[in-house]
Protein backbone atom coordinates (compact mmCIF):
# COMPACT_ATOMS: atom_id res chain seq x y z
CA UNK A 1 0.00 0.00 0.00
CA UNK A 2 1.45 3.33 -1.07
CA UNK A 3 1.45 6.10 1.52
CA UNK A 4 1.43 9.88 1.25
CA UNK A 5 2.73 11.71 4.29
CA UNK A 6 2.44 15.41 5.01
CA UNK A 7 5.37 16.02 7.35
CA UNK A 8 7.96 13.93 9.19
CA UNK A 9 10.12 15.38 11.94
CA UNK A 10 12.80 12.66 11.80
CA UNK A 11 13.18 9.93 9.18
CA UNK A 12 15.37 6.98 10.17
CA UNK A 13 16.92 5.22 7.16
CA UNK A 14 19.62 3.39 9.11
CA UNK A 15 18.06 -0.02 8.44
CA UNK A 16 15.93 0.88 5.42
CA UNK A 17 15.67 -1.10 2.18
CA UNK A 18 14.67 -0.12 -1.34
CA UNK A 19 11.31 -1.82 -0.78
CA UNK A 20 10.56 0.12 2.41
CA UNK A 21 11.48 3.44 0.80
CA UNK A 22 9.41 2.76 -2.33
CA UNK A 23 6.36 2.09 -0.13
CA UNK A 24 6.25 5.85 0.52
CA UNK A 25 4.78 7.58 -2.53
CA UNK A 26 5.37 11.15 -1.36
CA UNK A 27 6.50 13.15 1.68
CA UNK A 28 5.93 16.90 1.68
CA UNK A 29 8.54 17.89 4.26
CA UNK A 30 11.21 16.10 6.30
CA UNK A 31 13.05 17.78 9.16
CA UNK A 32 16.09 15.50 9.40
CA UNK A 33 17.07 12.25 7.69
CA UNK A 34 19.41 9.87 9.55
CA UNK A 35 21.25 7.19 7.59
CA UNK A 36 24.37 5.03 7.56
CA UNK A 37 26.94 4.82 4.78
CA UNK A 38 25.39 1.60 3.48
CA UNK A 39 21.93 3.19 3.16
CA UNK A 40 23.09 6.49 1.62
CA UNK A 41 22.10 5.27 -1.87
CA UNK A 42 18.44 5.34 -0.74
CA UNK A 43 18.39 9.13 -0.28
CA UNK A 44 17.81 9.88 -4.01
CA UNK A 45 14.86 7.46 -3.98
CA UNK A 46 12.95 9.64 -1.50
CA UNK A 47 10.18 11.57 -3.20
CA UNK A 48 10.30 14.47 -0.75
CA UNK A 49 9.41 18.13 -1.22
CA UNK A 50 11.85 19.58 1.30
CA UNK A 51 14.52 18.07 3.55
CA UNK A 52 15.97 20.20 6.35
CA UNK A 53 19.18 18.23 6.88
CA UNK A 54 20.78 14.82 6.33
CA UNK A 55 22.93 13.28 9.06
CA UNK A 56 25.15 10.25 8.51
CA UNK A 57 25.60 8.09 11.61
CA UNK A 58 29.26 6.97 11.54
CA UNK A 59 30.21 3.30 11.85
CA UNK A 60 30.51 2.19 15.45
CA UNK A 61 28.23 4.91 16.83
CA UNK A 62 25.03 4.12 18.67
CA UNK A 63 21.97 6.20 17.84
CA UNK A 64 20.31 7.94 20.80
CA UNK A 65 17.01 9.79 20.90
CA UNK A 66 15.69 12.29 23.41
CA UNK A 67 17.64 14.62 25.68
CA UNK A 68 20.84 13.12 27.10
CA UNK A 69 21.65 14.09 30.71
CA UNK A 70 25.32 13.64 31.59
CA UNK A 71 26.03 13.57 35.34
CA UNK A 72 28.82 12.05 37.43
CA UNK A 73 27.04 8.72 37.94
CA UNK A 74 26.40 8.37 34.20
CA UNK A 75 30.07 8.93 33.39
CA UNK A 76 31.16 6.46 36.09
CA UNK A 77 28.84 3.80 34.64
CA UNK A 78 30.72 3.83 31.31
CA UNK A 79 33.56 1.37 31.93
CA UNK A 80 34.39 0.62 28.28
CA UNK A 81 34.77 2.89 25.22
CA UNK A 82 31.34 3.99 24.01
CA UNK A 83 30.48 6.00 20.91
CA UNK A 84 27.15 7.84 20.95
CA UNK A 85 25.46 10.02 18.33
CA UNK A 86 22.96 12.23 20.19
CA UNK A 87 20.22 13.43 17.87
CA UNK A 88 18.84 15.83 20.46
CA UNK A 89 20.15 18.13 23.19
CA UNK A 90 22.77 17.23 25.82
CA UNK A 91 22.80 18.63 29.38
CA UNK A 92 25.97 18.37 31.48
CA UNK A 93 25.26 18.48 35.20
CA UNK A 94 26.84 21.17 37.39
CA UNK A 95 28.39 18.54 39.69
CA UNK A 96 30.48 17.06 36.86
CA UNK A 97 34.19 17.99 37.02
CA UNK A 98 36.50 18.85 34.15
CA UNK A 99 38.67 15.85 35.07
CA UNK A 100 35.70 13.49 34.72
CA UNK A 101 34.99 14.79 31.22
CA UNK A 102 38.63 14.39 30.20
CA UNK A 103 38.89 10.82 31.54
CA UNK A 104 35.52 9.66 30.28
CA UNK A 105 35.43 6.75 27.83
CA UNK A 106 32.43 8.31 26.12
CA UNK A 107 32.89 9.66 22.60
CA UNK A 108 29.98 11.94 21.85
CA UNK A 109 28.73 13.51 18.65
CA UNK A 110 25.76 15.82 18.92
CA UNK A 111 23.19 17.05 16.43
CA UNK A 112 21.64 19.55 18.79
CA UNK A 113 22.63 21.91 21.57
CA UNK A 114 24.92 21.23 24.51
CA UNK A 115 24.06 22.93 27.81
CA UNK A 116 27.08 23.08 30.08
CA UNK A 117 27.97 24.82 33.36
CA UNK A 118 29.99 27.94 32.64
CA UNK A 119 33.07 26.63 34.46
CA UNK A 120 33.09 23.53 32.21
CA UNK A 121 32.75 25.33 28.87
CA UNK A 122 36.33 24.59 27.79
CA UNK A 123 36.28 20.97 28.91
CA UNK A 124 32.88 20.41 27.32
CA UNK A 125 34.13 21.66 23.97
CA UNK A 126 36.87 19.02 24.02
CA UNK A 127 34.43 16.37 25.25
CA UNK A 128 32.28 16.68 22.12
CA UNK A 129 33.59 15.09 18.92
CA UNK A 130 32.68 16.30 15.46
CA UNK A 131 29.05 17.20 14.90
CA UNK A 132 26.58 20.00 14.39
CA UNK A 133 26.24 21.49 17.84
CA UNK A 134 26.02 24.73 19.81
CA UNK A 135 27.45 25.20 23.30
CA UNK A 136 25.34 27.11 25.84
CA UNK A 137 26.37 27.88 29.41
CA UNK A 138 24.29 28.13 32.58
CA UNK A 139 24.72 28.54 36.34
CA UNK A 140 22.41 27.60 39.19
CA UNK A 141 19.44 26.54 37.05
CA UNK A 142 17.23 23.48 36.71
CA UNK A 143 16.22 22.30 33.24
CA UNK A 144 12.77 21.66 31.89
CA UNK A 145 12.24 20.39 28.34
CA UNK A 146 8.81 20.64 26.74
CA UNK A 147 7.43 19.51 23.38
CA UNK A 148 4.16 20.25 21.66
CA UNK A 149 1.94 22.92 23.22
CA UNK A 150 2.95 24.29 26.62
CA UNK A 151 1.29 27.02 28.73
CA UNK A 152 3.58 29.00 31.03
CA UNK A 153 1.60 29.73 34.20
CA UNK A 154 2.16 31.12 37.69
CA UNK A 155 1.58 27.65 39.18
CA UNK A 156 4.37 26.19 37.03
CA UNK A 157 6.85 28.87 38.12
CA UNK A 158 5.95 28.60 41.81
CA UNK A 159 6.95 24.92 41.91
CA UNK A 160 10.56 25.71 40.97
CA UNK A 161 13.18 25.14 43.69
CA UNK A 162 15.78 26.83 41.47
CA UNK A 163 15.32 29.17 38.48
CA UNK A 164 14.08 27.19 35.49
CA UNK A 165 15.94 26.96 32.19
CA UNK A 166 12.99 26.20 29.91
CA UNK A 167 13.72 24.66 26.50
CA UNK A 168 10.58 24.32 24.41
CA UNK A 169 9.99 22.88 20.97
CA UNK A 170 6.54 23.53 19.62
CA UNK A 171 4.07 26.11 20.91
CA UNK A 172 4.56 28.15 24.12
CA UNK A 173 1.75 30.35 25.41
CA UNK A 174 2.11 32.89 28.22
CA UNK A 175 -0.97 32.81 30.49
CA UNK A 176 -2.83 36.15 30.43
CA UNK A 177 -2.42 36.56 34.21
CA UNK A 178 1.27 35.58 34.29
CA UNK A 179 3.04 37.45 37.12
CA UNK A 180 5.99 39.20 35.48
CA UNK A 181 7.84 39.67 38.78
CA UNK A 182 7.52 35.95 39.42
CA UNK A 183 8.81 35.30 35.91
CA UNK A 184 11.86 37.50 36.55
CA UNK A 185 12.59 35.57 39.74
CA UNK A 186 11.83 31.98 38.69
CA UNK A 187 12.70 31.80 34.97
CA UNK A 188 16.42 31.56 34.26
CA UNK A 189 16.14 31.50 30.46
CA UNK A 190 13.69 30.52 27.75
CA UNK A 191 14.75 28.87 24.49
CA UNK A 192 11.95 28.40 21.97
CA UNK A 193 12.03 26.55 18.68
CA UNK A 194 8.56 26.96 17.28
CA UNK A 195 5.98 29.61 18.19
CA UNK A 196 5.83 31.82 21.27
CA UNK A 197 2.50 33.51 21.97
CA UNK A 198 2.32 36.35 24.50
CA UNK A 199 0.60 39.67 25.18
CA UNK A 200 1.98 43.11 24.35
CA UNK A 201 2.59 44.03 27.99
CA UNK A 202 4.53 40.76 28.55
CA UNK A 203 6.93 41.17 25.64
CA UNK A 204 9.56 43.39 27.37
CA UNK A 205 9.89 40.91 30.26
CA UNK A 206 10.26 38.01 27.85
CA UNK A 207 13.19 39.62 26.03
CA UNK A 208 15.04 39.88 29.35
CA UNK A 209 14.89 36.08 29.62
CA UNK A 210 15.06 35.15 25.94
CA UNK A 211 17.71 32.68 24.86
CA UNK A 212 17.82 31.10 21.43
CA UNK A 213 15.08 32.21 19.04
CA UNK A 214 16.54 30.62 15.91
CA UNK A 215 13.75 28.92 13.99
CA UNK A 216 11.09 30.52 16.17
CA UNK A 217 8.22 32.91 15.64
CA UNK A 218 6.89 35.42 18.17
CA UNK A 219 3.15 36.03 18.18
CA UNK A 220 2.25 39.22 20.05
CA UNK A 221 -1.39 39.52 21.11
CA UNK A 222 -2.79 43.01 21.67
CA UNK A 223 -3.80 43.59 25.28
CA UNK A 224 -7.52 43.27 25.91
CA UNK A 225 -8.15 40.66 23.21
CA UNK A 226 -9.73 37.26 23.83
CA UNK A 227 -7.69 34.44 22.29
CA UNK A 228 -9.60 31.91 20.18
CA UNK A 229 -7.51 28.77 19.65
CA UNK A 230 -9.97 26.63 17.67
CA UNK A 231 -12.38 27.09 14.80
CA UNK A 232 -15.17 29.41 15.96
CA UNK A 233 -18.65 29.05 14.43
CA UNK A 234 -21.18 31.74 15.26
CA UNK A 235 -24.94 31.66 14.74
CA UNK A 236 -27.73 33.96 15.91
CA UNK A 237 -27.67 32.38 19.40
CA UNK A 238 -23.98 31.74 20.06
CA UNK A 239 -22.94 35.25 19.01
CA UNK A 240 -24.88 36.69 21.95
CA UNK A 241 -22.09 35.73 24.36
CA UNK A 242 -19.96 38.51 22.90
CA UNK A 243 -20.64 42.15 23.75
CA UNK A 244 -18.33 44.46 21.87
CA UNK A 245 -15.78 41.65 21.93
CA UNK A 246 -12.19 41.84 20.71
CA UNK A 247 -11.05 38.51 19.28
CA UNK A 248 -7.55 37.33 18.42
CA UNK A 249 -7.41 34.13 16.40
CA UNK A 250 -5.22 32.10 14.10
CA UNK A 251 -8.12 29.70 13.48
CA UNK A 252 -11.09 30.13 11.11
CA UNK A 253 -14.15 32.15 12.14
CA UNK A 254 -17.38 30.88 10.52
CA UNK A 255 -20.47 33.11 10.64
CA UNK A 256 -23.83 31.57 9.72
CA UNK A 257 -26.35 33.31 7.50
CA UNK A 258 -28.83 33.90 10.37
CA UNK A 259 -26.46 36.41 12.04
CA UNK A 260 -27.89 39.87 11.31
CA UNK A 261 -25.94 43.08 10.77
CA UNK A 262 -27.26 44.46 14.07
CA UNK A 263 -26.23 41.35 16.03
CA UNK A 264 -22.77 41.35 14.44
CA UNK A 265 -22.20 45.05 15.16
CA UNK A 266 -23.21 44.65 18.80
CA UNK A 267 -21.20 41.48 19.40
CA UNK A 268 -17.84 42.13 17.75
CA UNK A 269 -15.79 45.29 18.04
CA UNK A 270 -12.72 43.94 16.26
CA UNK A 271 -11.22 40.68 15.02
CA UNK A 272 -7.44 40.28 14.86
CA UNK A 273 -7.27 37.25 12.59
CA UNK A 274 -4.44 35.44 10.83
CA UNK A 275 -6.80 32.94 9.24
CA UNK A 276 -10.03 33.03 7.23
CA UNK A 277 -13.38 34.56 8.11
CA UNK A 278 -16.43 33.07 6.40
CA UNK A 279 -19.56 35.24 6.32
CA UNK A 280 -22.72 35.99 4.35
CA UNK A 281 -22.27 38.59 1.65
CA UNK A 282 -24.78 40.89 3.42
CA UNK A 283 -22.36 41.43 6.32
CA UNK A 284 -19.08 41.31 4.39
CA UNK A 285 -18.53 45.06 4.65
CA UNK A 286 -18.89 44.92 8.46
CA UNK A 287 -16.29 42.18 8.65
CA UNK A 288 -13.80 44.29 6.73
CA UNK A 289 -14.41 47.14 9.17
CA UNK A 290 -13.65 45.07 12.28
CA UNK A 291 -10.93 42.88 10.69
CA UNK A 292 -8.70 45.25 8.71
CA UNK A 293 -5.53 43.11 8.80
CA UNK A 294 -4.07 42.10 5.46
CA UNK A 295 -3.43 38.59 6.82
CA UNK A 296 -7.19 38.02 7.07
CA UNK A 297 -8.96 36.41 4.12
CA UNK A 298 -12.71 37.07 4.02
CA UNK A 299 -14.70 34.44 2.11
CA UNK A 300 -18.31 35.43 1.55
CA UNK A 301 -21.22 33.26 0.39
CA UNK A 302 -24.68 33.96 -1.05
CA UNK A 303 -26.98 31.30 0.43
CA UNK A 304 -25.13 28.72 2.54
CA UNK A 305 -21.67 27.25 2.93
CA UNK A 306 -20.11 23.88 3.68
CA UNK A 307 -16.82 24.02 5.54
CA UNK A 308 -14.58 20.96 5.23
CA UNK A 309 -11.91 20.91 7.93
CA UNK A 310 -10.79 17.29 7.99
CA UNK A 311 -11.46 14.62 5.32
CA UNK A 312 -14.84 14.15 3.67
CA UNK A 313 -16.15 12.00 0.82
CA UNK A 314 -19.06 13.46 -1.17
CA UNK A 315 -21.26 11.35 -3.45
CA UNK A 316 -23.54 12.35 -6.30
CA UNK A 317 -26.63 11.76 -4.13
CA UNK A 318 -25.28 14.01 -1.38
CA UNK A 319 -24.74 16.85 -3.84
CA UNK A 320 -28.20 16.37 -5.36
CA UNK A 321 -29.76 16.47 -1.88
CA UNK A 322 -28.62 20.08 -1.31
CA UNK A 323 -31.70 22.32 -1.25
CA UNK A 324 -29.81 25.06 -3.04
CA UNK A 325 -26.31 25.51 -4.45
CA UNK A 326 -23.81 25.74 -1.61
CA UNK A 327 -20.43 27.40 -1.29
CA UNK A 328 -17.75 24.78 -0.53
CA UNK A 329 -14.72 25.86 1.52
CA UNK A 330 -12.05 23.16 1.68
CA UNK A 331 -9.60 23.56 4.57
CA UNK A 332 -8.82 19.84 4.68
CA UNK A 333 -9.44 17.18 2.06
CA UNK A 334 -12.54 16.91 -0.13
CA UNK A 335 -12.80 13.68 -2.11
CA UNK A 336 -15.49 13.18 -4.77
CA UNK A 337 -16.87 9.67 -5.24
CA UNK A 338 -16.67 7.91 -8.59
CA UNK A 339 -20.40 8.43 -9.26
CA UNK A 340 -20.24 12.26 -9.09
CA UNK A 341 -21.44 13.77 -12.36
CA UNK A 342 -19.85 16.95 -13.79
CA UNK A 343 -23.28 18.54 -14.35
CA UNK A 344 -24.24 18.06 -10.69
CA UNK A 345 -20.98 19.72 -9.61
CA UNK A 346 -21.69 22.75 -11.80
CA UNK A 347 -25.28 23.16 -10.58
CA UNK A 348 -24.96 22.29 -6.88
CA UNK A 349 -21.66 23.97 -6.02
CA UNK A 350 -22.12 27.74 -6.11
CA UNK A 351 -18.40 28.36 -5.62
CA UNK A 352 -15.33 26.47 -4.44
CA UNK A 353 -12.58 27.92 -2.27
CA UNK A 354 -9.79 25.33 -2.19
CA UNK A 355 -7.30 26.03 0.58
CA UNK A 356 -5.90 22.49 0.87
CA UNK A 357 -6.77 19.48 -1.32
CA UNK A 358 -9.54 18.29 -3.62
CA UNK A 359 -9.37 14.80 -5.11
CA UNK A 360 -11.49 13.83 -8.13
CA UNK A 361 -11.96 10.33 -9.62
CA UNK A 362 -11.58 11.45 -13.25
CA UNK A 363 -10.07 14.38 -15.12
CA UNK A 364 -13.43 15.41 -16.62
CA UNK A 365 -14.50 16.56 -13.17
CA UNK A 366 -11.56 18.94 -13.01
CA UNK A 367 -13.03 21.00 -15.82
CA UNK A 368 -16.35 21.33 -13.98
CA UNK A 369 -14.55 22.42 -10.81
CA UNK A 370 -12.62 25.07 -12.70
CA UNK A 371 -15.95 26.68 -13.61
CA UNK A 372 -16.90 27.15 -9.94
CA UNK A 373 -13.39 27.64 -8.52
CA UNK A 374 -12.98 31.03 -6.80
CA UNK A 375 -9.92 30.65 -4.55
CA UNK A 376 -7.29 28.02 -5.26
CA UNK A 377 -4.40 27.89 -2.80
CA UNK A 378 -4.31 24.10 -2.62
CA UNK A 379 -4.20 21.16 -4.99
CA UNK A 380 -6.75 19.47 -7.24
CA UNK A 381 -5.63 15.94 -8.01
CA UNK A 382 -6.97 12.91 -9.84
CA UNK A 383 -6.69 9.51 -8.20
CA UNK A 384 -8.59 7.41 -10.73
CA UNK A 385 -10.50 5.80 -7.90
CA UNK A 386 -7.28 4.29 -6.53
CA UNK A 387 -7.95 2.74 -3.13
CA UNK A 388 -4.40 1.37 -2.64
CA UNK A 389 -3.17 4.51 -1.01
CA UNK A 390 -3.28 5.91 2.49
CA UNK A 391 -2.56 9.38 3.76
CA UNK A 392 -0.86 10.50 6.97
CA UNK A 393 -0.69 14.15 7.88
CA UNK A 394 2.16 14.49 10.37
CA UNK A 395 4.64 12.09 11.96
CA UNK A 396 7.15 12.96 14.66
CA UNK A 397 9.41 10.10 13.62
CA UNK A 398 9.35 7.34 11.01
CA UNK A 399 11.71 4.36 10.75
CA UNK A 400 11.89 2.52 7.41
Amino acid sequence: MKQRIGNIGRLNLMHATEESVKAIERVNNIGTVYYRKETAHLLPLLNAGNIGSCQEIPDGYHFTKGTLFVDADYLKSITEPLKLFATNDVVIDEEVTAEQLKQSQLQLRVNGQVYTPAHLAGAAAGFISEGTTELKTYEGAQFRFEKGEFRLTNAFLKTAAKPIYLVAKGMVRFAPDLDMELLKDKLYRLDVKGVLSLYESQEPYFHQKAGSLIGSQIEVIPDGYQVIEQTLRLNSRSIRRFRGGKLYTTAPVLIDADVTREALSEALHSIHSHSIIVCHEDVEDLIYECAPLLETEVLSYQHSFIYIEDEELWTNDQLKALEQPAHFIVDGQLRFAEDVQPKIVETQIAALDNLEEVIVPQTSLKGSLQKVLRVNKGMIETDGGNKKESNLNNLGELTL
